[in-house]
């Protein structure tokens, strides 16, 4: 192979398609599992749960290598390379079973990427209320709750069922300091935002 060859072979462009198409076959095999998991009743429940954890392994695994040869991406950028929105659609979002399995195999993953940007975008989506509020809740940190919460663009601080959703998450969880982490950045970004307001 000529040094120019190969120097076209290694670029981001590249690693970032090659990511995409990995990304997008996982995409393919969740629809085709959720088809069968939730249509199929003599499909087991625990055949369901091993092959999700497997498509969730491949997709840290793809990850994985991604940061590795990565140069450093941002947050947003390694959310839009592996598409984490591009599967939802009017068709699935309303899908209690799909969503469960789209958290868990393509978003969990990339929890520690999410972005208030992300989140905003994911809350515009036309969930059905149990499948938006229950499997998100589940999967957020205590911090990504908070600025949930506190971002004006999500609307959540005027809705009370999310918010009681969200104190029932962090009541209801294994972690006791859960509530602690979430009120020290509901105070940090309710104090970050009264400084940006106060600012001429």
């Amino acid at each position: 192979m000529t040094n120019n060859a190969s120097q076209g072979a290694c670029n981001s462009t590249t690693l970032n398609q090659a990511i995409s198409r990995i990304s997008k076959s996982v995409d393919t095999l969740t629809n085709q599992l959720s088809c069968e998991g939730g249509n199929n009743q003599s499909f087991p429940e625990e055949k369901v749960n091993v092959l999700q954890q497997d498509l969730r392994r491949i997709m840290k695994l793809a990850l994985k290598v991604f940061l590795h040869l990565g140069t450093n991406e941002s947050k947003s950028e390694v959310l839009d390379v592996f598409g984490a929105l591009n599967s939802l659609n009017s068709d699935n979002d309303q899908n209690v079973h799909f969503i469960r399995l789209w958290f868990n195999v393509q978003l969990v993953p990339l929890l520690p990427h999410i972005t208030g940007d992300f989140l905003s975008l994911l809350s515009t989506r036309d969930f059905s209320c149990s499948s938006y509020q229950l499997e998100v809740l589940k999967i957020l940190s205590p911090n990504q709750k908070a600025e949930l919460i506190l971002d004006p663009s999500t609307g959540a601080l005027e809705n009370e069922t999310l918010v009681k959703n969200v104190f029932i998450s962090l009541l209801d969880s294994p972690r006791e300091e859960q509530l602690n982490e979430f009120f020290v950045t509901f105070v940090e970004v309710t104090k970050q935002d009264e400084w940006m307001s106060s600012k001429p």
